[in-house]
Formats: C-alpha cells, sequence, structure tokens
C-alpha cells in the first residue's frame, strides 16, 4: 500500500524541519520537502534522511501547484523575516520608496495567498492541511497597532482561503505559531544582529531582561525546531477546523527572567524598555514593528483573546511538547554570561603603564584587558620602526592571540595609535570571523581622541601643513622623537600627582611612525556600523577639539560619541569614570 504523502512548505526552515523531522519518524508517511533550491548543502541533508526534494517558488503559483499535486496533507508556512533579510528584497523596497517591512508584508501577503491557492488545487483528494498564522493585530487592538505587519500578513492567508475556498476551509486547520524562544539571539528582521540583546549582563554580575510589554501578561513561547512538528502532528489526528496555540509553554516575562537566571546560576530581573529604544535601535521600521508586537503582546495577549483559540490539552490527543526550561537548559549562553576583552592600543610616546587607572577600572568591572607598548615607542631600531610595524605588532600580538582563543574584543585605541590599531582590525570583526566559520572577532572600536587615518595617511600627513607641531623635537640623527613640555600638551587638567608620574613613564617615539602610510582602516567597512565610538576632548592640546570634530565629520560614517568639555589629551587620567562608563556601554551593547 503506498505511503500518504505530507508535503512541507519551507521544509529547511525552522517548522517546516521539526514537520518533517516528526513525520519521518512516524515510518508510514511519504515526506516531500518543498525547497527552493534542492541543490544546497542544507537541503541536501533531507534527501540523506529520504525526503522527496521538490524545486517550487513560492513566488510561483505553478510550480507551487506542481509541487503540492497528489499530497495527502500539506503544512504550508511563509518567511516574513526571510523576505526583510534579502538584499535583493531591499533594493527593491528602496526602489518602490518603502520600508523594507511594508514591502515584505505585501509580499508575504500574496505568498500565503499562492500556497493557498495550491493547496485548493488537491482539495479533491486533500485529507489536511494546516496553515501557519499568527493573529490578526490590527483587528482584536482595533487599530492601535498598526505595524505589526509578519503577524497581519499571515493572518491575511486565513481570510483568504475562508472567503475564497470554503472546502478547503473544511480541510483546514491554523497553527498559530507562538514567539520563538530562540529570538534571545536576537536578530534584527534585516539579517544582522542586533546591536543590543533583550538580556544584558550589568556592572554588578546580575542580568537585565527588557522588552517594551507588560511584566506580568502571559507571554506564549515555542521551541519552533523541536515542537512544531509534535503539533502538526496532533492536528491530523483530530477533526479539522482546530485554531491551535502552538505553545511550548506560556509565562511572564517576569517569570521568564527568574526562570532564566534560575538556569544560568544568576540572577535575572525583568525591567519594561522603553519601545523607542528599539525603535532606535532597529532602523527602516523593524524597531517599531517589533515594538508594536511585543506590546501588542503585553496588552491583548499573543492570540488577541481570540475566543476560537484552543491549547494543546484541549486536543484530546498526546501532544508531548517541551518546556522552556527544557530549552533554556540545552542552550549555550556564553555568548552573554561573559564580557569581551578590552584590547587597548597606547597613544605615542605612552606605554600601557599610563592607562593602568582605566585598564584597573574595566577590570574591577568584569572585562578581561590586554595592552603592550607598541614597537615605535622606546625602540632601539626607531629608524625601521614605521605604522606598518605596529599594525603587525597589533594585530599579532595584542589581537589574534585574543580571537583564536575563541574571545570577542573591544579595541580602544588612543591618539596615535588609531593609526595602526584600525588598520591590524581589517577583516578581523566578530561578523567577518563567523561568516569565515572563526570563532572570536572584534565587536567595535573605541577611539579616544585618536587619529583616523585612512589608506595612505601618515600622522604627520594630517596636520596642518603636513608638519609636526613645535613641541615635537625631532633627533634626526637617532631618529627619535621627545616631547617639549609633555606635562601642558598632554596632561592639562589631570592631577599634578598623576602628571609627574605620568611624565616619566614617557618614552622616546620612532619619527618614521609618524611619517609613513597607514593601511586601509577597518573604521571604513560596513561591518562596524553602529560599532564605531570617540570620545571627544574640548581641552586636547595634542589633537584640537576642532581636528577631532572634522575627522569624525569627514569620515562619511556615524559615530557614538562622548564629548567632554574639560578633558584634555589624557581623559583616562582625568575623567576615568566618564571613559569607563562610554566603553562599558559600547561594550555592552556590542557584545548582546
Amino acid at each position: 500500500m503506498a505511503k500518504k504523502i505530507i508535503t512541507i512548505v519551507g521544509v529547511t526552515g525552522q517548522q517546516g524541519a521539526s514537520v518533517a523531522d516528526i513525520f519521518i519518524k512516524e515510518g508510514n508517511w511519504h515526506v516531500r520537502g518543498i525547497t527552493r533550491d534542492p541543490t544546497k548543502e542544507g537541503s541536501q541533508a533531507w534527501t540523506d534522511k529520504g525526503v522527496e526534494l521538490v524545486k517550487a517558488d513560492l513566488n510561483d503559483a505553478a510550480s507551487l501547484k506542481a509541487a503540492l499535486a497528489g499530497s495527502t496533507a500539506i503544512f504550508g508556512v511563509t518567511d516574513f523575516w526571510g523576505i526583510t533579510s534579502d538584499p535583493k528584497a531591499q533594493e527593491s523596497a528602496a526602489a518602490a520608496g518603502l520600508p523594507v517591512n511594508v514591502y515584505a508584508y505585501g509580499r508575504e501577503v500574496q505568498q500565503g495567498r499562492n500556497i493557498v491557492d495550491a493547496a485548493n488545487a488537491t482539495v479533491d483528494t486533500l485529507e489536511r492541511f494546516v496553515l501557519s498564522t499568527l493573529s490578526p493585530t490590527k483587528k482584536w487592538s482595533k487599530g492601535k497597532y498598526a505595524h505589526n505587519f509578519h503577524f497581519d500578513a499571515k493572518w491575511e492567508a486565513v481570510e483568504y482561503l475562508k472567503a475564497t475556498y470554503p472546502k478547503l476551509a473544511e480541510k483546514t486547520s491554523y497553527l498559530q505559531v507562538a514567539l520563538y524562544l530562540s529570538n534571545w539571539k536576537a536578530y534584527n528582521g534585516l539579517g544582522r544582529p542586533i546591536k543590543a540583546s533583550f538580556l544584558r549582563l550589568q556592572p554588578d554580575g546580575t542580568f537585565l531582561l527588557g522588552v517594551p510589554s507588560d511584566p506580568d501578561g502571559l507571554v506564549a513561547m515555542i521551541d519552533a525546531r523541536q515542537d512544531t512538528g509534535v503539533f502538526v502532528k496532533a492536528l491530523l489526528e483530530v477533526a479539522p477546523g482546530k485554531n491551535l496555540l502552538g505553545t511550548s509553554g506560556e509565562l511572564s516575562w517576569s517569570e521568564y527572567a527568574s526562570l532564566w537566571g534560575k538556569v544560568n546560576g544568576v540572577t535575572c530581573n525583568f525591567h519594561p524598555l522603553d519601545r523607542k529604544v528599539l525603535e532606535d535601535m532597529i532602523p527602516g521600521g523593524i524597531g517599531e514593528e517589533l515594538a508594536d508586537m511585543l506590546e501588542y503582546i503585553g496588552e491583548f495577549g499573543y492570540t488577541g483573546g481570540d475566543l476560537s483559540i484552543v491549547r494543546p490539552k484541549d486536543l484530546g490527543v498526546d501532544v508531548p511538547v517541551s518546556t522552556v526550561e527544557q530549552y533554556m537548559k540545552e542552550q549555550d549562553c556564553r555568548i552573554i554570561m561573559s564580557k569581551p576583552t578590552i584590547v587597548l592600543v597606547p597613544g605615542a610616546w605612552h606605554t600601557p603603564e599610563h592607562y593602568d587607572l582605566l585598564l584597573q577600572r574595566l577590570r574591577d568591572a568584569g572585562y578581561p584587558t590586554s595592552s603592550n607598548q607598541l614597537t615605535s615607542v622606546g625602540s632601539a631600531d626607531p629608524k625601521n620602526q614605521t605604522v606598518a610595524t605596529d599594525t603587525k605588532f597589533i594585530r599579532e600580538d595584542l589581537l589574534l592571540p585574543e580571537l583564536d582563543q575563541g574571545k570577542d574584543v573591544v579595541l580602544v585605541m588612543h591618539s596615535y595609535g588609531g593609526c595602526p590599531g584600525a588598520a591590524a582590525a581589517k577583516g578581523l570583526s566578530k561578523t567577518e570571523r563567523v561568516a569565515a566559520g572563526q570563532k572570536g572577532g572584534i565587536l567595535g572600536l573605541v577611539f579616544i581622541s585618536a587619529f583616523l587615518a585612512n589608506e595612505g595617511d601618515s600622522l604627520q600627513s594630517k596636520l596642518p601643513g603636513q608638519k609636526l607641531d613645535p613641541w615635537n623635537i625631532i633627533n634626526e640623527e637617532t631618529g627619535q622623537i621627545d616631547v617639549d613640555d609633555p606635562e601642558a600638551i598632554f596632561y592639562n587638567n589631570v592631577d599634578d600627582a598623576l602628571t609627574k608620574a605620568a611624565v616619566k613613564g614617557l618614552r622616546q617615539q620612532a619619527h618614521t611612525s609618524f611619517t609613513t602610510p597607514s593601511s586601509p582602516p577597518a573604521w571604513q567597512d560596513e561591518v562596524f556600523d553602529g560599532r564605531r565610538a570617540y570620545i571627544k576632548c574640548q581641552q586636547d592640546r595634542t589633537i584640537p577639539y576642532i581636528a577631532q570634530s572634522m575627522m569624525l565629520q569627514f569620515s562619511g560614517h556615524q559615530w557614538h560619541e562622548l564629548d567632554l568639555g574639560d578633558a584634555g589629551h589624557s581623559p583616562f587620567l582625568s575623567h576615568t569614570e566618564s571613559v569607563y562608563k562610554f566603553i562599558d556601554e559600547r561594550a555592552s551593547e556590542w557584545a548582546n
């Protein structure tokens, strides 16, 4: 006897993969999976498991009808976030003058209709259609939340099905898939990690969960990869017409925070997040959409108060789902359980000891730190010390030893250190290393009154007239530079005792490090968008405030800025706490 056929739309996604796993285990079903590209490595893995892969595109109704032909059961799902993160869709949205989520709404509505049309083409032989959907936010909130497009788009397919194909509707059940538990990893809908996860490590070692939602309202959550298939199987075992909330558990945000802390052996508290934080954090209307979703869930519930909703316990069959606690125990939370390493690149003439106050403050807050004296500082062979030798040293002796251990790094650079430091960071961002299959990476760049050099620039070429200031005492014979009156040049507004110790610790600087060209800097790269920071010092006599401002202005990029009105060139001595807080804020944001 021929096996019944279950056809799964989106077999390589979390929901579709879960359904495939369950019915492969059943043994009495022929599992057919629809994918846009059956030749991809991820697709081929299903072939090895015995799944029949069929090529079809949700935007091509004819290919869908051919792929669904002969099905006994169909599972249908659309992927809103797959559209928003598609560079081609982003380009099309921009060309149409639309936010990408508004564009994705229209695309997903049409894809949902295409699935319904294709399913109806098999209605005479089809026994069951299970459609993955979400509640109509605009309807249940009476228009209060009008930007939760990924919910409303999915429900449009339900309305279309009911209005257009009554016979198909009689064979259909709806699965409202709960909030993904995997969202703790927090992607922004554009294919990139959110700059600040909802779970954040605090300076006192506790964790804070912040979302714009009611702390006590129940939230339906699901391990989608594990449990979606369990719900679909259950819906095939009972009469059609069900509107099932597919959830692994319902708990409040406060309860979630407490449970997460318990599982990970830490204290975790919940605090409602102002929706504007989310809107500012994620561009293109997606932050606004996620804020609408979370506030809607908090106020109206995940399903909006729909009285037709049933829960797994109401089905009358065994539904062996996992639990939220079980999911948490299976996760590797080290990405947010530990702080990144702060790698500090000193400026010219300076050694790591000059930064001891700042480095110790960072270590007191739980940050590992690393720093070392540049090769151009105090060198016995100064004429052979260049920007390139400093760049090589920073990369090979400071950065790679940390990164190759799988550590994440925030790179902090002072003064001249910005030239070789930014060049050394090239290609070592977290994004680039993960894409290359490597662990660890640079999360972001912090410049403390530092030079921003373009490719080919030398430090000297960035100065007026391309000449060093008169306080640079150059010894042409040795190739070294000393500083005239460093107290006034470097340490104005610094405590006298700290100034004396700092002056005593200065070393000679290789002249060639100021005259040789820089390599391309990492701060120019798109992977550091939102991950560039600069501390400006208004009383700086080494790199004047106007020069700092002009470098930022002409960089062509946006920066996080801290403007210290009464700081000279060494704010790590005069404003240690302010500099620490700024680095801590950036590191916390970038790490999560």
